[in-house]
């Protein structure tokens, strides 16, 4: 049992992580304006992104793609890897 909620804590701070980083940051549209050269940084969605599972640590590599994929606006196709 022990085992079974050690890798629930792991995954929940591995998630929580994730958010919190990603968390009040912006993704989309303006990124940065550069004032001194006039230079502006933009960021747009690039549409369907294709993502393996891997192997170990599959749950949260998931979730953390999902996560990253979802705040960028980008629609995310998870596929189980089948050599895993």
């Amino acid at each position: 049992m022990s085992d079974l909620l050690r890798k629930y804590g792991k995954m929940m701070n591995k998630v929580r992580g994730t958010w919190f980083d990603k968390k009040g940051k912006k993704s989309d549209g303006v990124i940065d304006e550069g004032e001194a050269f006039g230079l502006m940084k933009l960021a747009k969605p690039i549409g369907a992104i294709g993502a393996p599972a891997p192997g170990s640590n599959r749950e949260a590599t998931l979730i953390h793609k999902a996560i990253s994929a979802i705040k960028t606006r980008n629609a995310i196709i998870l596929v189980h890897n089948l050599r895993a």
